[in-house]
């Protein structure tokens, strides 16, 4: 796993896709309502009350530029947000796929450890082997078993990770962790 990107990397990167989405959303948000508000600035100035005079129509005008910039600069900030979610995304990606291999390959070797001569077998002879095993009643409650077993743990690993989340961290004040 030398190559793999880490945990704390992919909790990072997984933080950073739902800020850029977020950011996203409001970019979105922000471009709209100014749009709307060169839309109105567009009308007619003499209809809109107090905007007779040359100065106020200048005013507008110079309103109209400046919110056009900020259009510009938020869809330039757009764009590096797109950007920056395909790059995490794709990381993502690829930490879970190379996860997945490793595991693969880990309980693969696991499982040809308790085969008596693996080198002999082929792989239907294997595959027919293991699914007798697994379809066993004895084999298929222990599975079972060790699965909400599981999903125990992790529930209440999650109920854990929530209050330390509200808590401000698991970190007890005063105390430092270092690994």
């Amino acid at each position: 796993m030398n190559n793999a990107t880490s945990t704390p990397d992919v909790m990072r990167d997984q933080k950073t896709i739902r800020e850029l989405r977020e950011e996203h959303f409001k970019n979105d948000e922000e471009i709209f309502r100014l749009s709307l508000e060169n839309l109105k600035l567009q009308s007619d100035p003499g209809l809109l009350p107090g905007t007779k005079s040359k100065e106020a129509i200048q005013r507008l005008r110079d309103e109209k530029s400046a919110n056009e910039k900020k259009i510009a600069e938020l869809q330039e900030r757009q764009r590096y947000c797109e950007i920056q979610l395909k790059i995490c995304e794709k990381k993502m990606k690829e930490y879970e796929r190379k996860q997945r291999n490793r595991r693969i390959f880990t309980r693969g070797g696991m499982l040809e450890a308790f085969l008596i001569e693996p080198l002999l077998l082929t792989d239907n002879e294997v595959h027919d082997f293991l699914e007798k095993v697994f379809r066993m009643p004895e084999v298929d409650s222990l599975l079972r078993k060790l699965i909400d077993d599981a999903c125990t743990i992790k529930d209440d690993e999650s109920e854990k990770d929530a209050e330390d989340e509200e808590n401000g961290g698991p970190f007890v004040e005063g105390r430092n962790y270092t690994p």
